[in-house]
C-alpha cells in the first residue's frame, strides 16, 4: 500500500485567461485544491463526478491529478452553469471558458455535463462512482436531496466530499446535514469554508491511513489558516499567503445574488474572503495576522460579535447596507490606516547626536538561504570600519535546517542569530523583529543574500557624523545576474528618469558591473518603489522607531512603506559611491519578482494611503508634487525637476575631473585623458577620481581593471546626446564636491 504523499502541486488552470485567476487561485474552494490533488494521487478513483462546478476550481483540481498521474480516470462535472441564490446567476461565458480549458488541458479527462443533478443520475451506474463531490445549492434540503439521491451511484469504498460545511446565514444549511454524519468515519477540514470528507460504504486499507493521519493532514492542509493560501514548504518558497483578510459577516435578511462577482474583484486584489455568521464572534486567529472586519446588513447593531470586539479590533471593522458599496480601496485604507505605526500629526524630534565611533547594527531576515548567507557575512568580515554587530532572524520554518547548516557556522563574536517559534511569512515583522535586537546606534539592512562592498559601513558613519539633521543615509547598488554575473540594466528611464547608472570595475568578479544611482527625492520619485533609494538602507536607531519602523502585517512593499514614512518624517542624505552589490537569483526567484503583481498592487495602496501627507511634506521643502516627465541629465539647472530634498555626502578630500565625450567629436584628443590615468595609477588615485560619459574609448577599462575600484568611473551615451548632455550626466556620476571638467574650455 503506497503512503500518503504531500506533493504540493502546481495547477495549470492558475495561468487560463478563459477563467478569473482570483476565483481559482483565491477562491472558497482554492484552499482545498493541494488535498483534492493528493486525494486522487493517492486513491486513484476511477470514476470521479462532481456536483456544482461553476468556475472549476475543485474539478481542475481533480483533473490535475488524473493528468499528472498518468491515470486512466475521468472527471465529469455536472453542472447547469447557470448559477443560483448562492452561487449568483451568470451567463454562457462562465461555461465556455470552462469548455475551453478543459479541451485543451485535460483532453480525454474531463467531461462536462451540462444538466440539473437530477436528469444526470441516469447517466452513471449504480456503484459505478469512486469519488462524489458534492457542492450545488446549499439548503440543508438541497445537499440532503443531492447525497440521498446520489448514494446509490457510490461505488463500496466510494468517498463523499462536501464543500461549506463551515458557512452559516444566507439560508446555506450544510453545516447542518454535515453535523448529522459526525457518526460516520469522516476528515473535517475547517478552513476555506469547510470541507467534510466522508466514507460511507466502507472503508479500505488505504482510507484507514487516512484517518489514521487525519490530524496531520488538517493541520498541513489549513496552512496558515488563510483561504485557499497553503504555504508550500519547499525551497522554491510556494505559494505565497494573501495581503490580509476580510472577515465577511452577512446579515440573515440580506439577499445578494451576485456577492460572488465582488468576491472575485476582492480577491484579484490579493485579499482573502472569509465569510461568518452575523452573530458570530471574533474568529479564532493569530493577532498579528492582516485583517478587518466587514458586516453587510441594513443596521449595524445586529451584529453582536463585532459588536463586543476590543475596541482597538473594532477599529477594523466596515459597515455597509449592501455588497455594492464593498470596495478593495476602502478595505485596504482601513487596514492601512489601523496598523499605521506614524501616529498622524504628531510632531517627530529625532535625535542628531552621533558618537565617535558607533556601533553599527547591520539587520538580516533570512530565509532558506543556503551558503547565499556567506555573501554578506564574508563582505563583513572584510570591512574597513570594524565596530558592527550583525542581527539574523531565521525566518525558514524548515525545522531549524538552514540553522543548523547555514548559520550556525558563521563564526564570529559579532554574529547574533535568532529563531523564531514558527516562520511568520511576513516579511515587515521578521525585519521588526531583527531590527529590535539591535543595539547600535546605526541601522543597516542588509538582504540575506547580498553583500557589502568594504568601506559601506565606513562611509554610512561618516555620512551621519557630518550630516547630523539626516535620519537615513543610502548609497549607490549595482545589480548582478547571480549565474553568470552579467551586470544589469533597467534602461535610461529607470526610476522615472531620475535614475543614471554608471561603470566600475569589480575586481573580485574580473568585469565591469552597472552601478544605479538615484538621483533625487521628489514628488515623481516617491510615488513608487522604483524611484526611491534600493540598498544600502541605514537609519538611526531612533530614527527607525520613532517612525515606526517596519510594518508587522505587511507580506510585501515594507520597504516602500518604511521609505515614505522615512521621508515624511526626516532628512535624508546620499552616498555618492557603490556601497551595495544585489545579486539576481536565477530564474528570477528573488521574492520582489516572484510577487511582482502584489508589490504592484500594495505601493499603489500605500500611495494613495500617504497622499495628503506626502503633498504637505513636498509643499514644507518647497517641492513641486507635479513634474513633467524628462531624464534628468536633459534638464537645465534652473528646472524645477532638478530640485530634491535629499543631501549628497560628497568626498572633499580629492577632486572628481570629468570627461564629457559626445560621439559627435569623432576627433577628440584623448591625451589629457590619458594623461590623468597615468597619475592616476601612479598616485593610487590619492587626489582625484576620473569620470567619463559619452564615447568611451578602449583603453578605460584596462585601467579600470589596475585601479581601485570606483576611481574610474564611466557610461556610454546615446549618439545624439551632445556636449552638455554629457556633461551633466558626467557630473550626477561623480562622487566629489570638487568637479573639474576637462576639455572644451575646461582645464
Amino acid at each position: 500500500m503506497k503512503g500518503w504523499d504531500y506533493r504540493y502541486a502546481t495547477f495549470d488552470v492558475d495561468e487560463a485567461e478563459e477563467l478569473p485567476a482570483g476565483a481559482i487561485r483565491y477562491g472558497p474552494w482554492s484552499g482545498h485544491r493541494l488535498f483534492a490533488y493528493d486525494l486522487v494521487r493517492y486513491l486513484a478513483p476511477a470514476c470521479i463526478v462532481e456536483l456544482g462546478t461553476q468556475y472549476g476550481t475543485s474539478f481542475f483540481s481533480f483533473c490535475q491529478a488524473v493528468k499528472d498521474g498518468e491515470m486512466p480516470s475521468i472527471c465529469h462535472a455536472v453542472d447547469t452553469w447557470e448559477g443560483d441564490p448562492h452561487a449568483g446567476y451568470y451567463g454562457d461565458d462562465v461555461y465556455a471558458g470552462v469548455k475551453a480549458v478543459t479541451e485543451r488541458e485535460f483532453p480525454g479527462i474531463g467531461k462536462l455535463l451540462r444538466k440539473t443533478f437530477d436528469e444526470a443520475l441516469e447517466e452513471f451506474e449504480d456503484g459505478s462512482i469512486d469519488l462524489l463531490h458534492i457542492d450545488g445549492y446549499h439548503t440543508y434540503e438541497a445537499v440532503s436531496h443531492d447525497y440521498t439521491t446520489w448514494l446509490p451511484k457510490l461505488s463500496e469504498n466510494g468517498v463523499v466530499l462536501f464543500h461549506d460545511t463551515y458557512v452559516r446565514g444566507r439560508d446555506f444549511g450544510v453545516y447542518k446535514f454535515w453535523a448529522e454524519q459526525q457518526g460516520t468515519p469522516h476528515i473535517d477540514f475547517t478552513h476555506s469554508n469547510g470541507l467534510g470528507v466522508l466514507f460511507p460504504k466502507g472503508i479500505s486499507a488505504q482510507q484507514e491511513h487516512m484517518l489514521i493521519r487525519k490530524g496531520e493532514m488538517v493541520e498541513v492542509y489549513r496552512g496558515t489558516d488563510r483561504i485557499g493560501r497553503l504555504r508550500r514548504n519547499n525551497e522554491e518558497g510556494g505559494v505565497e499567503p494573501s495581503m490580509f483578510t476580510a472577515y465577511l459577516y452577512i446579515s440573515d435578511s440580506y439577499t445578494d445574488h451576485y456577492l460572488h462577482i465582488i468576491f472575485n474583484r476582492l480577491m484579484e486584489k490579493g485579499i482573502d474572503i472569509v465569510l461568518c455568521d452575523a452573530d458570530a464572534s471574533q474568529p479564532e486567529i493569530d493577532p498579528k495576522h492582516p485583517r478587518v472586519y466587514v458586516s453587510i446588513g441594513e443596521d449595524w447593531e445586529e451584529f453582536k460579535g463585532l459588536n463586543s470586539l476590543p475596541l482597538e479590533e473594532r477599529r477594523r471593522w466596515i459597515h455597509v447596507k449592501s455588497g455594492e458599496e464593498i470596495e478593495a480601496d476602502h478595505l485596504f485604507h482601513c487596514w492601512l490606516k489601523r496598523t499605521d505605526p506614524l501616529p498622524e500629526g504628531e510632531e517627530i524630534s529625532i535625535p542628531s547626536t552621533i558618537s565617535d565611533r558607533p556601533l553599527v547594527s547591520v539587520f538580516t531576515a533570512a530565509y532558506r538561504s543556503g551558503n547565499k548567507i556567506r555573501r554578506p557575512y564574508e563582505s563583513l568580515l572584510k570591512q574597513t570600519y570594524t565596530n558592527w554587530e550583525w542581527v539574523i532572524v531565521d525566518d525558514s520554518g524548515d525545522e531549524d535546517e538552514t540553522y543548523q547548516t547555514a548559520l550556525v557556522g558563521l563564526d564570529d563574536s559579532r554574529v547574533r542569530r535568532y529563531r523564531p517559534d514558527g516562520s511568520s511569512g511576513y516579511i515587515g515583522a521578521v525585519k521588526r523583529y531583527a531590527a529590535s535586537l539591535c543595539t547600535g546606534e546605526i541601522l543597516v539592512e542588509v538582504d540575506h543574500d547580498d553583500e557589502l562592498t568594504e568601506d559601506c559601513l565606513e562611509k554610512i558613519v561618516s555620512a551621519f557624523q557630518a550630516n547630523p539633521e539626516a535620519g537615513f543615509a543610502y548609497g549607490d547598488c549595482t545589480e548582478v545576474h547571480a549565474d553568470n554575473l552579467h551586470a544589469h540594466w533597467y534602461g535610461w528611464d529607470s526610476g522615472y528618469g531620475y535614475n543614471l547608472y554608471y561603470r566600475v570595475w569589480i575586481h573580485k568578479m574580473k568585469r565591469w558591473q552597472n552601478v544605479n544611482k538615484h538621483t533625487a527625492l521628489n514628488g515623481t520619485t516617491i510615488r513608487h518603489l522604483v524611484g526611491l533609494p534600493n540598498h544600502p538602507r541605514a537609519w538611526r536607531r531612533d530614527c527607525y522607531h520613532l517612525i515606526g519602523g517596519h510594518r508587522e502585517e505587511l507580506l510585501v512593499a515594507d520597504d516602500y512603506d518604511l521609505l515614505v514614512r522615512t521621508f515624511l518624517s526626516t532628512r535624508v542624505v546620499a552616498i555618492p559611491d557603490l556601497l551595495y552589490i544585489q545579486y539576481r537569483n536565477a530564474g528570477g526567484s528573488n521574492t520582489t519578482f516572484t510577487r511582482n503583481k502584489q508589490i504592484q498592487l500594495l505601493v499603489q495602496q500605500l500611495y494613495l494611503y500617504y497622499g495628503d501627507r506626502i503633498g504637505e511634506r513636498l509643499e514644507s521643502l518647497e517641492l513641486p508634487r507635479e513634474i513633467p516627465y524628462d531624464r534628468i541629465w536633459k534638464r537645465k539647472t534652473d528646472d524645477a525637476g532638478v530640485k530634491t530634498a535629499h543631501l549628497i555626502h560628497e568626498r572633499e578630500d580629492r577632486r572628481s575631473l570629468l570627461f564629457p565625450i559626445p560621439h559627435e567629436e569623432e576627433e577628440y584628443d584623448h591625451t589629457l585623458l590619458l594623461e590623468a590615468l597615468r597619475e592616476g595609477l601612479e598616485t593610487g588615485f590619492s587626489d582625484h577620481e576620473i569620470v567619463i560619459a559619452g564615447r568611451i574609448p578602449h583603453l578605460v577599462e584596462t585601467y579600470a581593471a589596475n585601479a581601485p575600484m570606483g576611481a574610474i568611473r564611466w557610461w556610454p551615451m546615446e549618439v545624439e546626446d551632445d556636449w552638455e548632455t554629457c556633461l551633466r550626466y558626467a557630473s550626477y556620476m561623480a562622487s566629489c564636491k570638487e568637479k573639474v571638467v576637462v576639455g572644451r574650455g575646461g582645464t
